[in-house]
């Protein structure tokens, strides 16, 4: 049996606009388990590229990481922070103590003690971490018959998976050789754009986290 998630953050889009899965496509930023088992996901904004990594923390680790989020009031937070600009991302915090459970989504400008919260998880310390490699993936496919000369993209170079049969039923999970395969050709990127047969095709990936 998988142990519960104590903590998860999740950023949904803004993203790509082809993407139309934003919330199903989005892998959390952080989630660590009852277990100890945390993973973070590291972002380079610069370069668009994300990797992963994977670690443990002990029983203390874990109550004062908690008791930092309790001290910013969380649980007596709203449960939707909205905003006012348009094309904005949302970023997603679930808490569960054990004796307390919450989700609070908040879109910018979000609360003073949220954003703590927020870039206290985003910029952890994972103690001891290690590059993780997922177990499996779900690869979104879309069409994008606005882009009328696909040759300005890489060709999608992998025989195994063919684009326009994953784009009709919209996604597909892969795992093994082909998870491997796409994980090198998308260069520690979650999107882009690929010319396959001619037609220009954009793809969303999402990360499995361990138990899943």
């Amino acid at each position: 049996m998988a142990p519960n998630v104590i903590i998860e953050m999740k950023e949904i889009g803004p993203g790509p606009s082809w993407v139309q899965d934003k919330e199903a496509a989005a892998t959390p930023t952080f989630r660590l388990y009852e277990d100890g088992t945390v993973v973070r996901k590291e972002t380079d904004l610069g370069h668009g590229t994300t990797r992963f990594w994977i670690g443990f923390l002990n029983k203390s680790d874990i109550r004062k990481l908690l008791n930092f989020i309790e001290k910013q009031g969380f649980f007596k937070m709203k449960e939707y922070y909205p905003s006012s600009y348009l094309d904005v991302g949302t970023i997603v915090i679930t808490v569960n103590t054990g004796t307390q459970s919450k989700t609070v989504k908040a879109e910018y400008p979000e609360p003073t003690n949220f954003r703590k919260i927020f870039e206290k998880l985003e910029t952890f310390n994972v103690p001891n971490a290690k590059k993780y490699r997922p177990p499996k993936a779900t690869l979104f496919v879309y069409s994008l018959p606005f882009i009328t000369d696909p040759t300005q993209y890489n060709v999608w170079p992998i025989r195994s998976i063919d684009l326009e049969q994953v784009k009709r039923v919209k996604k597909s999970v892969i795992r093994g050789d082909n998870l491997d395969q796409v994980l090198l050709v998308m260069q520690n990127r979650l999107t882009g754009i690929f010319s396959y047969q001619g037609k220009a095709y954009g793809i969303a990936l999402k990360i499995y986290f361990p138990y899943e």
